[in-house]
């Protein structure tokens, strides 16, 4: 974030240099006493290319819980393909921030391109002002908020996603995602329920960089972390990923030359998908 000093009179211009400007996805966008202008986006002609589809085949649902273990109603949207269940159930992603109605258009394009498998997508949203306490692992933390959380997603969500909407059972068919707090979520969340989750995918995993992941029994696990290049929490999360490595974990890492923004975690999205359920 850029700050403009002096009184905001007349027509102001500013121009910041990008080393890699043609391969670039930049959100654009001006914080005008503490209201957030509408974004725009430049995309450089050799950056990677939006898909989605103009409008769904498949079905949007929006559901709430009254979380016993929140002690509050909490929400959910999900999005169901539009091709029939398996047998064994959808593929699902179980994602940090309710990020389904902007991603599903995405990822339908994928599904309908044989790209990949038809998957279901769980958005859980967050919990406002306590997001980065459900979110955030570890003592210096909030254990009690983020252990209330956690039991939501296992015995709440999950369970309704399977038995209403056809999600699968098998850990190899479930993954994690997230971004930011949320990527910090993904990661934490899904690395110590291995026994759950086959997949994690995690980008710009934010919180403190001493923040204590356990990939020691997670060896079955894949993981799909990254970060814009011009993320602050580009290097934080490349490490996290060198050590999942040493753990003896498969980690990919994705970068493209973009922000803390959702450029990156649409591809982030894509490329795990991809890997985890190619068609």
């Amino acid at each position: 974030m850029l700050p403009l000093q002096g009184e905001p009179q007349g027509l102001w211009g500013l121009q910041y240099d990008l080393p890699f400007i043609n391969e670039s996805i930049v959100d654009i966008s001006l914080l005008v006493e503490g209201t957030q202008t509408e974004k725009t986006v430049y995309r450089g002609i050799k950056a990677p290319i939006a898909v989605r589809v103009d409008s769904l085949k498949g079905r949007v649902d929006t559901v709430e819980i009254d979380s016993v273990h929140l002690g509050q109603k909490r929400g959910l949207t999900i999005y169901t393909p539009p091709q029939s269940s398996p047998v064994d159930g959808y593929p699902v992603i179980y994602m940090a921030d309710n990020a389904v109605e902007s991603f599903a258009p995405m990822v339908e394009k994928l599904i309908l391109d044989d790209v990949i498998r038809p998957v279901l997508l769980v958005g859980i949203d967050n919990g406002g002002e306590a997001r980065g306490r459900e979110y955030l692992p570890g003592s210096r933390s909030d254990p009690q908020a983020y252990g209330r959380h956690e039991a939501f997603v296992l015995e709440e969500v999950m369970s309704l996603a399977e038995k209403k909407f056809h999600a699968a059972h098998r850990p190899s068919a479930r993954m994690t995602y997230g971004f930011s707090n949320g990527g910090a979520w993904a990661l934490a969340f899904g690395t110590k329920h291995y026994d759950l989750f086959g997949h994690v995918s995690a980008f710009a995993v934010a919180g403190r960089p001493d923040a204590t992941y356990d990939f020691a029994g997670a060896k079955g696990q894949a993981l799909y972390l990254g970060a814009g290049a011009y993320d602050y929490f580009n290097a934080q999360t490349a490490a996290f990923c060198k050590k999942a490595r040493e753990a003896g974990l498969v980690c990919h890492y994705l970068t493209i030359y973009a922000g803390h923004d959702s450029s990156m975690w649409e591809q982030g999205l894509i490329s795990a998908l991809k890997g985890a359920f190619p068609a």
